[in-house]
């Protein structure tokens, strides 16, 4: 895997995660929680049980925005396209691939946390501060 500069992809996924999902301050906070609380999966759990249509709309606007900085990052599988939110492309995210070995997992696994930690965090200081 090539060496990634994580914080200007942090941050400009960060600002077109906001301008995805307008006025969702209160649901990136929420899944910033979850994803540091929980992990991936569970991160992608709450995103596809969202039941208002406002938070479905802002739900659907942040898994494009993630799937989106993943991609960037190389870390989604190549044929895996942005799928209809839903937990599967989360659990898919921290399951080990066929080729991949046990220490190459486990740093995916990491690097992707990381990512989208970084990213929803800065998120929530952008939605802020707009």
């Amino acid at each position: 895997m090539p060496m990634l500069n994580l914080e200007p992809l942090a941050a400009t996924s960060a600002m077109a995660l906001v301008r995805a999902a307008p006025g969702a301050e209160n649901l990136i906070r929420r899944a910033l929680h979850i994803l540091a609380e929980q992990g991936c999966f569970a991160l992608g759990l709450f995103l596809a049980s969202r039941g208002r249509h406002a938070d479905i709309q802002a739900a659907r606007g942040l898994h494009r925005a993630l799937h989106e900085l993943l991609s960037q990052a190389d870390l989604v599988t190549p044929n895996l396209e942005a799928p209809p939110l839903n937990p599967g492309y989360y659990r898919d995210l921290v399951t080990s691939r066929q080729d991949e070995s046990d220490e190459a997992a486990l740093y995916r696994l990491l690097l992707t946390r990381h990512l989208l930690d970084r990213t929803l965090t800065y998120a929530v200081f952008y939605a802020k501060s707009h």
